[in-house]
């Protein structure tokens, strides 16, 4: 009886260890398999990203820096980075996660292409002069998916992440609205001022018979071009503005600018007064700011009314189109040039 209770009391005891040990188990891979932060930086504390490509496609390498606030790019004369481009990959980056990695040996670098000498990407985040992440991406197992290795180790995890929300050019991170100016208050063109008087527009040192004639809704267009005017590259010709029969436009907004813009050869070029680079726009772009004229701004006499009088030699079109135009108009004081 009592060899009985004795293998009974054995035999419980092996059950009970054996489900300890299993429930060990099932915790310890479970903490295994939870996700795992990749990336441990907070986007506050990044203020360089060197940015390289190093594969039989592609070699090149470009920085991002970050002076006070503002992100820019040094080797374009540190003209800014498209912030929310910039945004959306640093948010990316900072909340990856890792699960179980799909190799851990040099040859499993080489096949999924994020070995230190054969990459895709290799980004590079910096706190100070000190590198804080290196992160490699290599080959695509799918779509939105790359592999990833943290240059210091030797696990390769599969990543929900693109190799091309990393571009290689400068341009490419380009803020191009840099030139657009916002809460305008005044446009001087060549023939006409423009002034905002909370919403309405109307003309200053003109003849009072334009006094009550300023179309409300091409003079909001003008501004409305201003305000989101987006380049579409970096010149990659030298022209001398001043030589040329540039236009020049002033703006006063939340600051005041001189803009000079060129028509040449088929390519439209415009230059704002606070920085030292010329840009091309597209076509829209200059003609509804650079060609606007005062006889643009106008609204067009009514039917019936005194203007529409044949006999009558005064009306705006003929005014425009007289001689004695420069008679008519008060000279305007140029606006002080920031």
């Amino acid at each position: 009886m009592n060899k009985i209770f004795l293998g009974l009391s054995s035999l419980l005891g092996l059950q009970v260890l054996l489900m300890i040990a299993l429930y060990w188990g099932s915790q310890s891979a479970a903490h295994q398999q939870a996700p795992q932060t990749l990336v441990d930086i907070q986007q506050e504390d990044i203020d360089k990203i060197v940015i390289q490509a190093d594969s039989a496609n592609e070699k090149a390498s470009i920085t991002l820096q970050k002076e006070g606030e503002q992100w820019l790019l040094p080797a374009l004369n540190n003209l800014p980075v498209k912030q929310q481009q910039l945004g959306t990959v640093l948010n990316k980056l900072t909340s990856l996660q890792s699960n179980w990695p799909i190799g851990t040996t040099k040859s499993s670098h080489q096949r999924f292409e994020v070995a230190d000498e054969k990459f895709q990407r290799r980004i590079t985040l910096y706190n100070g002069d000190q590198t804080a992440v290196d992160l490699l991406l290599g080959s695509s197992p799918g779509f939105r998916k790359v592999h990833a290795r943290l240059a210091n180790k030797d696990e390769v995890y599969s990543i929900a992440m693109n190799t091309f929300d990393f571009p290689i050019e400068d341009k490419q991170w380009l803020d191009k609205s840099l030139l657009a100016v916002s809460n305008i208050s005044r446009i001087q063109g060549a023939d006409y001022t423009l002034k905002k008087t909370g919403n309405n527009w109307s003309l200053e040192n003109t003849p009072i018979i334009y006094a009550n004639t300023v179309d409300q809704e091409k003079a909001r267009q003008l501004s409305q071009k201003l305000t989101s005017l987006d380049v579409l590259d970096i010149a990659d010709t030298t022209i001398d503005l001043q030589s040329e029969a540039s236009i020049t436009i002033d703006v006063v907004g939340d600051q005041q600018w001189n803009y000079q813009w060129l028509e040449k050869e088929g390519k439209y070029y415009v230059k704002r007064s606070n920085i030292d680079q010329l840009f091309t726009v597209s076509q829209n772009d200059f003609q509804g700011i650079a060609t606007v004229k005062l006889a643009d701004l106008l609204t067009a006499p009514k039917e019936g009314s005194a203007q529409e009088d044949k006999s009558d030699k005064t009306t705006i079109d003929g005014i425009l189109s007289s001689e004695s135009v420069s008679d008519l108009l008060i000279e305007k004081p140029p606006l002080n040039k920031p």
